[in-house]
């Protein structure tokens, strides 16, 4: 967040325009993180994914390149944990973009099965000499497992791994959500 900030204040000379828009983005992923209740639908997660990667986008310029693949039909009405999905793609942000000097691909993929809908997200294994600007220790990861598991027992399913030089990862849901956690 304080990445954003720092755009936003570049902006204000520059682009002032720019940097409203900015800050609307910044408010509504600050109004998602501090909403009062622990769900989102689906739709409200991409849409603060994209929210998020449009900040990203003043900050990175045209190394960060998204490329969405959703079905046409409207997605089903699924509830998740909240601030699961932004969580995943600002991993690949910052473990594959913000270290490439060249445009990186983040590919963002929703599959609507009978059953399920999976969530699928690449990007580029960028190979250097430098770590990440910021130590991760898997936290959010972990994170988001532990709140669906809450939710959905063993129902849904969050699976990382690299194939073919691309780290993915694959966020399963049910698309029958009858048998939340209860309490």
């Amino acid at each position: 967040m304080f990445n954003s900030l720092n755009t936003v204040a570049a902006l204000i000379d520059t682009d002032p325009k720019a940097a409203e828009a900015a800050v609307l983005d910044l408010a509504s992923i600050f109004r998602a993180a501090l909403h009062a209740g622990d769900t989102a639908s689906l739709e409200d997660e991409l849409a603060l994914t994209r929210r998020y990667l449009a900040l990203e986008r003043w900050r990175l310029g045209p190394r960060l390149v998204v490329e969405w693949v959703l079905p046409e039909a409207p997605l089903p009405a699924i509830v998740l944990p909240i601030l699961t999905i932004q969580p995943l793609v600002e991993n690949s942000v910052r473990y594959a973009v913000e270290r490439s000097s060249e445009p990186c691909t983040i590919r963002i993929e929703c599959l609507v099965g009978e059953q399920a809908v999976s969530l699928l997200i690449d990007n580029p294994v960028i190979m250097d000499d430098q770590p990440p600007a910021r130590d991760g220790n898997g936290i959010s990861l972990q994170n988001i497992r532990d709140r669906l598991a809450l939710m959905f027992a063993d129902r849904a399913s969050l699976r990382t791994g690299v194939i073919d030089a691309h780290f993915r990862v694959k966020l399963v849901l049910p698309r029958s959500q009858t048998n939340k956690r209860k309490g």
